[in-house]
């Protein structure tokens, strides 16, 4: 007898109301309270409201949630030895790899700093939120809630998160929060200020709807999928994010679209919208002109044509810092340096300085060539899906954060978002591997 496989948000043009009290037997009860409940622990560990105006705010929630988690973690430890039960599945494995690396970068930056070791663990806390993971792991595992329940919440936290930024984008003016992490300019994308918003769960609306749009073809999922999109294009304005985006798309579209749906579509939306953009650019050229400068500037950067300029050259000024203590520290690394211990943290030795700006690089820096590789060992935890998959059959669901977590690795090449928001990979990570094997163990009865 075959089972019968999760449905997915294919009704998610509708209200979010709706999406809850529809579709899943989750009306109601402690299923809907549970599923609510999911939805704002996603939306804290992933950090999707962390560069906000109510930061100092959601930075009080992570700092409680993270004394929850310790507290989570210590249980957990404790139940293994008490029920003498020592395995580890390869989830679990990933996840101890992961807590133990920012012991390793603490040591190299005692080393080089001469940071106490406990400052070195603690300019980690952020990254720590990544142990939500392994929470919703053990609740997945012991059936307290269910993979249908992760897709509404994650699906939900990104519609909340659009909305909250369109909102700020439309009704507010981002120069006031010109002096915090909030907002920022650059001549290179057209000097007008702009929100720094986390993209994370951005970019996982934009490819859920994306493939919930190939999979029944109901436009209101690729006009979700558009919102998204639009608002990582024109309201964002990150380099790095815009290709990553736009090259999961193109990859999905590839992949999972049939022959005739791919013919459909280039006639009723590829042949449409390269005409509206056309006349956009034509209307509006200036949006041509900020889009060339800022994927030119960051070509010549590249190349070495463009060190005089300001960003460029506090790029090449960063890179230097970077490719000189790899040279001197390739194994262990340098950790981070805690603001808690010195003003400015790394400013305060390097005037300004920032790892992350310089990609994967910045994550060599921090952990050494072992720690970078034990850090992107949570990727791995998708082969087993990534090897069996069904593109025309797996659900949408599975397929999203299989695109999704595309976008995450091309996107932290560039970035230290594994580092700042190391929930975002961790957990669809963790999630895709409980999926694999629940498809395994249902699989010989698939065949009966």
């Amino acid at each position: 007898m075959k089972t019968r496989e999760p449905r997915t948000i294919e009704s998610a043009g509708q209200p979010a109301t709706s999406v809850f009290l529809r579709n899943q037997g989750i009306e109601g009860g402690s299923g809907l309270i549970g599923t609510i409940l999911l939805t704002g622990i996603l939306l804290l560990a992933m950090r999707s409201f962390i560069v906000s105006p109510v930061f100092e705010l959601v930075a009080i929630a992570e700092q409680a949630w993270l004394v929850l988690l310790v507290l989570f973690l210590i249980y957990t430890i404790s139940r293994g030895f008490v029920s003498r039960n020592y395995t580890m599945d390869r989830a679990e494995v990933v996840t101890v790899i992961l807590l133990v690396l920012p012991i390793m970068a603490a040591l190299g930056a005692n080393r080089e700093y001469g940071q106490p070791y406990i400052h070195g663990i603690l300019a980690f806390k952020d990254y720590y939120l990544f142990c939500t993971a392994l929470l919703v792991y053990h609740l997945l595992k012991r059936g307290i809630i269910s993979v249908r329940q992760l897709e509404i919440a994650m699906t939900v936290a990104a519609l909340s998160s659009l909305a909250l930024f369109y909102g700020m984008s439309l009704f507010t003016n981002p120069a006031k929060y010109t002096d915090t992490v909030v907002a920022g300019s650059q001549s290179t994308k057209g000097g007008s200020v702009y929100y720094r918003f986390s993209m994370g769960l951005i970019f996982y609306g934009a490819i859920y709807f994306f493939i919930a749009w190939i999979r029944n073809a109901r436009w209101s999922n690729l006009l979700l999928s558009g919102l998204f999109v639009i608002y990582i294009l024109f309201f964002r304005l990150d380099r790095t994010s815009i290709v990553a985006c736009l090259f999961a798309l193109l990859v999905s579209w590839l992949v999972v679209a049939p022959r005739s749906f791919k013919l459909k579509s280039l006639v009723y939306v590829g042949g449409p919208l390269a005409i509206l953009v056309c006349m956009i650019l034509v209307a509006v050229p200036s949006i041509w002109e900020t889009v060339s400068l800022m994927f030119w500037d960051a070509f010549s950067t590249l190349t070495g044509e463009n060190r005089g300029a300001g960003q460029a050259r506090l790029r090449t000024y960063e890179a230097g810092i970077v490719v000189e203590q790899i040279q001197e520290h390739p194994l262990l690394g340098n950790g981070r340096v805690s603001n808690s211990w010195v003003e400015g943290a790394f400013d305060h030795f390097y005037r300004f300085f920032y790892p992350g700006d310089v990609g994967f690089l910045g994550t060599i820096f921090i952990f050494g060539v072992f720690g970078a590789v034990g850090l992107y060992t949570q990727f791995l935890l998708v082969l087993p899906t990534f090897k069996k998959a069904s593109w025309k059959k797996a659900d949408t669901f599975t397929l999203g954060l299989l695109f999704y977590l595309l976008i995450l690795f091309v996107d932290s090449l560039s970035n230290g978002s594994l580092v700042v928001y190391s929930s975002q990979t961790v957990i669809a990570a963790v999630a895709l591997y409980f999926i694999s094997q629940q498809n395994q163990a249902h699989a010989p009865s698939e065949t009966s």
